[in-house]
């Protein structure tokens, strides 16, 4: 099982917020992220991708490279 966790730290404080609900919480925040980004006046392009379970990986790596 995935965790997805954002950590947010300082020399003198650590702040970690993990997803409970991993699979939707993660497109959740992308969509709050894209809204941000809209609300501020900032460009950007959401694209969405179904992928079967193999091609997962596969996808991430491309994003990578």
């Amino acid at each position: 099982m995935a965790k997805f966790q954002l950590n947010f730290n300082s020399a003198k404080k650590v702040i970690s917020i993990t997803l409970e609900n991993e699979e939707q919480g993660v497109f959740d925040l992308a969509y709050l992220f894209k809204k941000l980004l809209d609300d501020a006046g900032i460009p950007n392009k959401l694209e969405e991708k179904e992928v079967q379970p193999g091609e997962a990986l596969q996808v991430a790596n491309e994003k990578l490279d």
